[in-house]
């Protein structure tokens, strides 16, 4: 294939990520806002003459020396303006591929292709669908076109609701909006919403305390029921409102996703206005994680997560290969779609012993720091209060803590904030055990079991407190009896 260029598209993309990302711009901002434009109005055209060309001619410039050649074997990639880089890349250090898109892109048949390395550096592409599906048909055969097995997903509105409560970024980007359209309407139409008198709105507006300020002006009467109930009131609405637009935003993220394994890969693609396409290769699959959030678990539901070596770690954090599914239907899919992570291993649970250390570890701690801080500022002693919900932490840490092995697998249950996950691990991935105890622990009999898998991470380990320490010689000597890997 000749050599070529991304899509002339991307030299858009290069102008909105420069603006976006460049200093120079907030900073002109800012100046332009402490000095005013009037004294500075010649100085400020050409500035913006100057930054203008600027910014067009280096998007040009990234747009127009960003060239790749795939060949036989390898493809060569070169990018850069002043400093510019040669890369050859053998097809074998390719990782996995995946495709994203925007409701435009879509639009005119584009698509992001991105190439996972070994080590996890990603590069790029921006091309027509065609050409994509003529490279994958050329050049990275290994990722083969037909489906093996679909599944296709529709979600109900109960569970995109479950989805919006694991998504923290999703609600805070949810709650902005919902305060900015408030705000808006609160401004503009409180009057004729009769929410208030026009003399009301006027003095409102004219108003320039802050909260402190209109607390302490009010004295006592915030002590008082009728004075609160109106701001609950309010904040409950604010709070569905903004559930609402979350539950939407979900939508938007997860509609149409599928999942499909074929003999060698699988692939998942989900997502409406920007769409989200992984092609991963079975090889590469170092575990699958089960994770509980908390109102799944209350709620019978589940999701699953695929560690693959090769994805950088914020696609990693949002590869789901099953969203939602309700925990009875977990052993059956599991089953049909990753046999080989398929097990009936006991987990075996920290010892009644142990139960002591995880409820007074985090909370004799906490103590320790309020009373020393407490001798100087009397009101930090009010932190004594959380002492009662570390313990009830603690224990449900001991409740949900497990590990199981045996020659296929390592699988490990920990409690993560108020998530349970369970990681199942590959014993081929497996690079380390570890058998710690303390003097205390000793003489009871338990000990903390860790395991190191590999990782592009600098260091990935998983521990397990609490363990009898029965099986220590066992477990260090793991490697040993872990089955070699096939060719």
């Amino acid at each position: 294939m000749r050599p070529r260029r991304d899509h002339f598209i991307e030299f858009v993309h290069h102008n909105v990520t420069t603006i976006r990302n460049h200093p120079l711009l907030p900073t002109l901002s800012l100046l332009l806002l402490v000095l005013g434009t009037e004294s500075y109005q010649r100085l400020v055209n050409i500035g913006f003459i100057i930054i203008c060309v600027f910014i067009i001619g280096h998007s040009f410039l990234l747009w127009y020396y960003k060239r790749y050649e795939f060949q036989d074997g390898s493809f060569l990639y070169t990018n850069g303006v002043f400093h510019r880089t040669f890369n050859h890349v053998p097809y074998q250090n390719v990782r996995s591929i995946y495709l994203t898109d925007t409701w435009f892109k879509r639009l005119i048949g584009l698509s992001n292709l991105h190439i996972e390395l070994l080590g996890g550096e990603e590069i790029h592409f921006v091309l027509h669908n065609r050409d994509i599906l003529t490279l994958r048909q050329t050049f990275f055969q290994e990722w083969s076109l037909h489906p093996k097995t679909k599944s296709s997903q529709r979600f109900r509105i109960f569970e995109y609701w479950l989805l919006s409560t694991t998504n923290l970024p999703l609600f805070l980007t949810a709650l902005s909006l919902t305060l900015t359209i408030i705000s808006f309407v609160l401004r503009h139409f409180s009057v004729h919403l009769g929410l208030e008198t026009a003399q009301e709105h006027e003095q409102s507006l004219n108003d320039t305390r802050g909260l402190w300020e209109i607390m302490s002006f009010e004295g006592s009467a915030f002590l008082e029921v009728d004075y609160w109930l109106p701001i609950l009131m309010g904040m409950g609405f604010i709070f569905l409102i903004t559930m609402l637009f979350t539950v939407l935003m979900s939508y938007i993220t997860y509609r149409g996703f599928s999942l499909q394994k074929r003999e060698s890969d699988y692939e998942v693609t989900y997502g409406w206005l920007k769409r989200n396409q992984y092609v991963l290769p079975t090889k590469n699959i170092r575990s699958l994680r089960i994770v509980e959030p908390f109102m799944f678990r209350l709620l019978g539901y589940v999701q699953v997560k695929m560690d693959h070596i090769g994805l950088n770690e914020q696609a990693s954090n949002q590869l789901y290969v099953a969203p939602v599914l309700k925990k009875e239907h977990l052993e059956a899919y599991l089953s049909e779609w990753f046999p080989q992570f398929s097990n009936s291993a006991s987990i075996e649970s920290p010892k009644r012993q142990a139960l002591f250390h995880f409820l007074w570890e985090r909370p004799f701690i906490w103590a320790v720091f309020i009373t020393i801080l407490g001798i100087e500022w009397s009101f930090f002693y009010y932190g004594y209060w959380l002492i009662p919900i570390l313990l009830l932490y603690g224990y449900h840490e001991w409740r949900n803590e497990g590990l199981a092995y045996d020659t296929e697998f390592i699988i490990n249950r920990y409690l993560n904030k108020l998530t349970v996950v369970t990681v199942i691990t590959q014993s081929k991935h497996v690079e380390s055990t570890t058998f710690s105890q303390s003097f205390f622990t000793k003489k009871q009999g338990f000990g903390t079991f860790s395991y190191a898998v590999y990782s592009e991470m600098l260091e990935e380990v998983y521990s397990c407190r609490g363990l009898s320490d029965d099986r220590q010689r066992e477990f260090l000597s793991y490697l040993k009896t872990k089955p070699p890997e096939k060719s």
